[in-house]
C-alpha cells in the first residue's frame, strides 16, 4: 500500500469506527455518510461544493458507497476523474511578429478539469506561447500552467524546449499535496503540451500521474 493509500485508510477506519454505532439506523441515515464526510473534508472543498458531493453521496445505495469507501482505502487518488481537456489554439499578439508574416504567434491552452461524483473540484491549465511558420516552431515565448480548485498546496516547475525537427514542448510539473489526519498526501500530475509535427498550428497534450 503506498502513502497515498496508507494515509486515507486511516481516515476511513476511523470514520467508520466514530460512524458504527448508527449502523441500526442505516433506513434513516446513509451508514457510510460519516467516513465519506472524512475524506471529503480532507481535500479542502468549498462549503458548496461540500454539500454537493455529500448529497450525491447520500443519495446512492449502500452498496455503492461501500465500493466507494473501498476505493477510497485501496486508492484514494482514483476518486478524482478527469474530464475531456478543453483545447484551442489561437493566433497571439506577441513576439513582434506580424499576423501577415510567414512566422505567426500562437497560443496554445489546454483545460482539463477534476471531478468527484461528478462534480467539478478543480482544473490543470496548461498555456503555451511560441511562433512558428507553417511547419515547426521557431522560438517560444511563454510557457506556465497552474492548478485550480480543492485545497492542494505545493509548486510548480516549468520546462520548454524546441525539438530537433522543429516540434515545441512546454511541459508543466505540479507537485502538490493534501492533509489528512495531520498526514501529507502527494497528489502530482505532470502536464504536457507538443505541437504536431510539420503542423505547429495544432498540438497534442497529455496529463498524467508522475
Amino acid at each position: 500500500m503506498n502513502k497515498l493509500s496508507a494515509a486515507a485508510a486511516v481516515v476511513v477506519a476511523a470514520a467508520l469506527s466514530l460512524s458504527g454505532a448508527g449502523a441500526a439506523n442505516a433506513e434513516e441515515t446513509p451508514r457510510n455518510d460519516a467516513a465519506f464526510i472524512e475524506v471529503v473534508e480532507a481535500l479542502g472543498l468549498t462549503f458548496d461544493v461540500q454539500a454537493e458531493i455529500e448529497a450525491r453521496f447520500d443519495a446512492l445505495p449502500n452498496t455503492e458507497q461501500d465500493a466507494i469507501l473501498a476505493q477510497a482505502e485501496t486508492d484514494p487518488a482514483s476518486l478524482v476523474q478527469f474530464s475531456e481537456p478543453v483545447r484551442s489554439v489561437t493566433v497571439a499578439d506577441g513576439g513582434g511578429v506580424s499576423a501577415r508574416a510567414a512566422v505567426k504567434s500562437y497560443l496554445a491552452k489546454d483545460v482539463v478539469n477534476g471531478t468527484f461524483l461528478g462534480v467539478t473540484v478543480g482544473s490543470f491549465t496548461n498555456e503555451f506561447k511560441y511562433n512558428a511558420n507553417t511547419s515547426n516552431v521557431t522560438s517560444i515565448l511563454s510557457c506556465k500552467g497552474w492548478f485550480s480548485g480543492f485545497g492542494l498546496s505545493g509548486s510548480t516547475n516549468a520546462s520548454q524546449y524546441i525539438s530537433n525537427t522543429g516540434r515545441g514542448t512546454c511541459d508543466v510539473v505540479h507537485n502538490l499535496s493534501f492533509v489528512i489526519k495531520g498526514s501529507p498526501v502527494t497528489f502530482n500530475k505532470q502536464h504536457t503540451i507538443t505541437t504536431n509535427s510539420g503542423s505547429p498550428v495544432g498540438y497534442k497534450a497529455t496529463l498524467k500521474t508522475v
